[in-house]
C-alpha cells in the first residue's frame, strides 16, 4: 500500500510518499480502507518529538490519528462491524495511508449526512469539545459557558455543542472570525486583540481554554463561585481554583465509540457541521503540513485540513 513514512523526528520534511506493509487485522481489531485522514495539531507534535513521553513515536512511523473509510476485513473476535461498512473514527496513528488497522472501540458508522472527508476532520477534533463541554465541564441547559478558541477546530464543535445543550454561549476569537463563530451560535463574540474578555464574560459557569498562558491565568476570575474551568493546552492551577472557589481541570481526549455515536446522532439530525479549511492528496501531505505550519497569520483561515486518499 501506499502512505505517508517517516524515518525519523522532523516536521513536513520529513513526510515521505512510498510504499508500507498493509497491516492486516490482529484479534478484536479491523483493517480499514481510507478514504480521507484528518490533520491535527498531535500528529506534528509527536513526528517532531514535543509530545514527549508515550507519544513518542518509533520510527519508521505512519502519522494520522482520525480517518473515515470502509471496513476491508475483520480480526478473529472483533465485533461490531463487517466487511463493507462506511466507519469514521479514531487510531494510535497509522492513518496517513491507504489501510489502517483499528480498535473497533474507536469506530462507529458514519452517518450519510457526513462526506468521508467530513468524517475524518470530525472524529478526533469533536471528541475533544465533547469531552470538555461534558465529561469534565458538566455543561447543562441555560449555563453560562464561555469557549477561547472558539474559531478553531475544536472550538467550532464546542460551540456548536452547547448551542445544541440551550446553554448561553460566550466565545473569544480574532475580529475577522466574527461571523463565522456567531454562525455556529454563539450568543456574545468578543473579539481577543481590541476586547477584555474579563469585562464582557462574567460569573460563567463553565470555561473551555484552547489558548492557554495568559487566557488560561486571567480565567479564573470569570468563573462563578462553584463552576468549572477545564483547560486542553495549559496546566490547571489547584491552588489558585480552591481560592476562587471553583474546580479547574486539565484534559486529553480519550476516544471511545460512545461519545462518537452520540455526535454521529447530531450530525445526522443537522445539529452541527464540519468546517473544512483545505483538502490535499494524500501524496501531498508535506504541502498539507506546511499550509497548517506556515507562520503568516494573514494567511491562515479557520477550519479543518483533510488528506484524501481515494
Amino acid at each position: 500500500m501506499k502512505a505517508i513514512v517517516m524515518h525519523g523526528p522532523g516536521l513536513a520534511d520529513e513526510l515521505f510518499y512510498e510504499s508500507a506493509p498493509k497491516p492486516t487485522p490482529g484479534v478484536g481489531r479491523v483493517l480499514v480502507k481510507v478514504h480521507a485522514a484528518s490533520v491535527n495539531q498531535i500528529d506534528w507534535k509527536r513526528a517532531s518529538g514535543r509530545a514527549g513521553g508515550t507519544l513518542t513515536p518509533a520510527f519508521p512511523w505512519i502519522p494520522g490519528m482520525d480517518f473515515a473509510g470502509t471496513v476491508e476485513a475483520v480480526g478473529d473476535g472483533a465485533e461490531g462491524f463487517e466487511a463493507g461498512d462506511m466507519v469514521f473514527g479514531c487510531t494510535d496513528g497509522g492513518a496517513y495511508a491507504e489501510y489502517v488497522e483499528a480498535d473497533p472501540a474507536q469506530l462507529v458508522v458514519k452517518p450519510m449526512e457526513f462526506s468521508y472527508v467530513d468524517a475524518a476532520a470530525a472524529a478526533y477534533v469533536s471528541q475533544t469539545a465533547w469531552q470538555a463541554l461534558y465529561r469534565h465541564g458538566r455543561l447543562g441547559k441555560g449555563q453560562r459557558v464561555l469557549i477561547h478558541g472558539a474559531a478553531g477546530a475544536v472550538g467550532a464543535f464546542a460551540v456548536q455543542f452547547a448551542r445544541y445543550t440551550e446553554a448561553e454561549v460566550y466565545a473569544t476569537a480574532a475580529g475577522r472570525d466574527r461571523d463565522f463563530v456567531l454562525s455556529l451560535g454563539a450568543d456574545v463574540f468578543i473579539d481577543y486583540r481590541t476586547e477584555d474578555f474579563a469585562a464582557v464574560a462574567r460569573d460563567m459557569d463553565l470555561v473551555i481554554d484552547l489558548v492557554g498562558g495568559d487566557t488560561l491565568a486571567r480565567s479564573y476570575g470569570v468563573v462563578r463561585p462553584g463552576g468549572r474551568l477545564v483547560t486542553l493546552v495549559g496546566k490547571a492551577e489547584e491552588e489558585l481554583a480552591r481560592e476562587c472557589g471553583i474546580e479547574a481541570v486539565s484534559m486529553g481526549v480519550e476516544p471511545n465509540a460512545r461519545d462518537l455515536a452520540r455526535i454521529a446522532e447530531l450530525v445526522e439530525g443537522h445539529h452541527v457541521t464540519v468546517d473544512i479549511a483545505a483538502v490535499f492528496w494524500l501524496r501531498d501531505a508535506c504541502k498539507a503540513w506546511n499550509y497548517v505550519l506556515d507562520p503568516n497569520p494573514g494567511r491562515r483561515v479557520h477550519g479543518k485540513v483533510v488528506l484524501q486518499v481515494v
